[in-house]
């Protein structure tokens, strides 16, 4: 769900770089969810909302319930959906993503008839992009909103930018502010100081020290314990197409819980050791 807001003059504001309020509701929203969104939302405003959905009958039942709950618990809003529809997925693509919808009920065969791809497909939101779906919203906003308004609040945003940035330097230049700083960073070095030497009476240091030499010993014991086990337990070659895929996905470091049981193999070694 994506949301804006309208003036006195009935001209829809996109209320971030756009000022929009951006939900998942991960299907069916739980009512609790909707009651926490329309708490933080101010009630005297009128709202724009944007839902994107499967397009099959729960998406748009999805869509329906929303409005329904929403508008029951006071949210003065006009509800859109703006995706995910058939002419929004290009031809070759719509072909490979499309599915079978399973019309068990008469309720999604009266849908299936009205609104389903050759009356039996639907789409899933995964069917577009990311960027595919930045468009849908873009231009969602850009039949709402005037272009000016658009330009006016980007302009307002980077200027505010500046401002706050003038704001923060100013105010550190300040010599109070500077004095204040500085006597607080005196205290804080006090309390460092302090907290050293409490460290030290109570032998914290010492006991800190051992506890990393047990540490460092222990950890070099079972790790060669392990990598002698581990050679013997998992001797595969790791394969070249499983090292390509991770080169390909841009991955800094091998993923080899997706190749083998990793923890069947840790639990495994551990036994062993035990």
């Amino acid at each position: 769900m994506l949301g804006g807001t309208q003036d006195d003059k009935g001209n829809w504001k996109p209320g971030g770089l756009l000022g929009l309020t951006i939900e998942c509701g991960r299907g069916q929203q739980a009512t609790a969810a909707i009651e926490g969104l329309i708490d933080y939302l101010e009630p005297e405003k009128k709202y724009l909302v944007f839902v994107i959905t499967d397009y099959d009958y729960y998406g748009f039942l999805i869509m329906d319930s929303l409005i329904e709950r929403a508008s029951a618990m006071g949210l003065d809003a006009k509800f859109v959906r703006i995706g995910v529809n058939p002419d929004q997925v290009e031809p070759s693509k719509l072909e490979q993503n499309k599915y079978l919808l399973k019309l068990e009920g008469p309720k999604e065969k009266a849908w299936a008839e009205k609104y389903a791809i050759d009356g039996k497909y639907g789409l899933e939101i995964q069917a577009l992009t990311g960027p595919e779906l930045r468009k849908v919203v873009a231009d969602a906003i850009y039949s709402y909103c005037s272009v000016e308004e658009l330009y006016n609040l980007l302009l307002n945003s980077t200027r505010h930018g500046i401002w706050d940035e003038v704001a923060i330097e100013l105010y550190k230049e300040n010599k109070d502010y500077v004095e204040k700083q500085e006597e607080v960073n005196k205290k804080l070095e006090e309390l460092e100081e302090r907290i050293k030497q409490i460290r030290e009476e109570i032998g914290l240091n010492h006991l800190e020290n051992q506890l990393e030499k047990l540490r460092t010993e222990l950890y070099e014991k079972y790790r060669k314990k392990a990598l002698d086990i581990a050679e013997k337990v998992d001797d595969r070659k790791i394969p070249w197409e499983f090292l390509k895929e991770q080169i390909i996905e841009g991955k800094t470091s091998l993923e080899y819980h997706r190749y083998t049981d990793v923890k069947a193999l840790k639990r495994k070694i551990k036994e062993i050791i035990k």
